[in-house]
C-alpha cells in the first residue's frame, strides 16, 4: 500500500519511515538522524522479545496506527534478525508466539 492509497474505511495510509541505516524511501529520502535515534530506542526491545513495548515505542516515534506499527515492527525484526541474529534473546521460531495477527 503506498501512501497515496487509502486503508479500508477511507483512512489514508501513514507515511512509512526508513527501516534501516542507508535505506531509501520510495521518494528517495535518506533516513534522518531522528529516525535512527528512534530505532535506537526500539531495537533493544526487539532484541529482548518485548514486542508490545516495541510496538508502543514505534507508534509514538513514527506517529502511526496499530496496523502500520505492527507492519513496521515485523519489518524491523526481519532486518535485525538478518543483520544481528546473535543479539536476540528469543529464538526465531518462538519470537511471535502469543503475539497474534492483525
Amino acid at each position: 500500500m503506498t501512501e497515496h492509497q487509502a486503508r479500508p474505511g477511507g483512512y489514508p495510509a501513514a507515511p512509512r519511515p526508513p527501516m534501516c541505516q542507508g535505506a531509501l524511501m520510495p521518494d528517495e529520502t535518506a533516513p534522518t538522524q531522528q529516525t535512527e535515534q528512534s530505532w535506537s530506542k526500539v531495537d533493544p526491545l526487539i532484541f529482548e522479545g518485548r514486542r508490545i513495548q516495541a510496538l508502543i515505542q514505534i507508534r509514538a516515534a513514527f506517529d502511526v496506527g496499530l496496523h502500520d506499527g505492527v507492519d513496521l515492527l515485523r519489518e524491523r525484526y526481519e532486518t535485525l534478525r538478518g543483520e544481528r541474529p546473535e543479539d536476540f534473546k528469543v529464538e526465531h521460531d518462538d519470537y511471535w508466539d502469543g503475539f497474534g495477527t492483525l
